[in-house]
């Protein structure tokens, strides 16, 4: 694969990880960083140049990035409600983008940065890092294999206590705050890939002062009565585990479950017998080092063969995940300015 070089628009917390992971995966380098912030680009660059002969270009514009022709693909980790402007002015010159998640705000403004994209033949990817992990991959496997039977019942939370300010990206409507668009979604896309589109979705939560929620429920009933209950929320420290039950047995991810390594598969006690008994067995696969070089080959690997959507992260499911978070932000009463 020829040298593939990334621009970054957003230099924040999630940009540094990013760029860090850059550095693992051959091939690719970082060729640009804007901000509107020019001292936060100039100090990203800084942070992460490598080689003084072909420094890190700096823009106070994003069209500017956007605009220039050395870029293949670009990072987009702004803050959520910015995600869909951001894409889609990429995506309108050509670049490949790969979007931090969620890709929007809503399922209309995912729709619409779909037509852009193929639009104008340009790659978009919703960056939800998890659905490439080798643990993903691995778990898909025991479950195609029949290791657990048939798949019935999904659980899993994301929580972590963050002091309420409203202006921040947690809390601000403007900026695409609440729990459900930045951890829920963890939980939630666990639930879409496993079990598809739900039939019904009952959901019950708590609001901030400013209208984004702190804390969200959800339980969702599928085809053949398969259910699926995911928790998320900014006001205190959940397990961050999951678990994963069929009719045979049950995975067991430890905390975090979103980014692990390992995890054990416990058989019902009633396939057992006191003359055989099963301990659970662990899966250890890979050491996790950043998590986030798995979506940068991905998206690597789609471009060069010409595509303009992942088949392992496509659009429609984005736009599956976009409509479920809509069905339950409508239940909670979050409402964003763009609506």
């Amino acid at each position: 694969m020829k040298q593939f070089t990334w621009g970054i628009i957003g230099p924040g917390k999630i940009a540094n990880k990013f760029a860090i992971a850059l550095t693992l995966v051959e091939g690719a380098r970082l060729g640009a960083v804007a901000s509107r912030d020019i001292a936060r680009a100039l100090s990203f660059a800084d942070a992460h140049n490598s080689s003084p002969d072909d420094p890190i270009r700096v823009y106070d514009s994003y069209d500017q990035l956007a605009a220039d022709p050395s870029i293949d693909a670009v990072y987009i980790a702004t803050p959520h409600g910015f995600h869909a402007e951001h894409a889609t002015l990429c995506l309108r010159h050509g670049k490949a983008v790969l979007c931090e998640k969620p890709m929007a705000l809503s399922a209309r403004q995912v729709n619409e940065m779909v037509d852009t994209a193929r639009a104008h033949r340009a790659f978009l990817m919703e960056a939800m890092w998890t659905r490439f992990l080798p643990l993903t991959e691995e778990i898909t496997r025991q479950i195609a294999d029949g290791q657990i039977g048939d798949l019935r019942y999904i659980r899993a939370d994301f929580g972590f206590p963050a002091p309420f300010n409203p202006d921040g990206r947690l809390y601000d409507l403007r900026l695409g705050g609440g729990s459900l668009l930045d951890i829920g979604i963890y939980p939630l896309f666990l639930c879409l890939y496993l079990l598809g589109e739900p039939q019904q979705v009952t959901a019950v939560g708590h609001l901030a002062p400013t209208g984004a929620d702190d804390t969200c429920h959800a339980i969702l009933r599928f085809r053949e009565d398969r259910t699926a209950v995911i928790t998320s929320t900014l006001t205190c420290q959940t397990g961050l585990t999951a678990e994963i039950a069929g009719t045979h047995a049950a995975i067991h991810i430890p905390s975090p479950w979103y980014r692990n390594d390992q995890f054990t598969i416990h058989k019902n006690k009633r396939d057992q017998t006191p003359q055989s008994p099963q301990e659970p067995q662990l899966i250890q696969l890979e050491p996790m080092i950043n998590g986030f070089e798995y979506q940068i080959r991905e998206t690597m690997n789609c471009v060069s063969s010409g595509l303009i959507e992942s088949p392992k992260m496509s659009f429609d499911f984005s736009l599956l995940m976009a409509r479920t978070m809509d069905t339950i932000r409508t239940q909670l009463g979050v409402k964003y300015p763009t609506e």
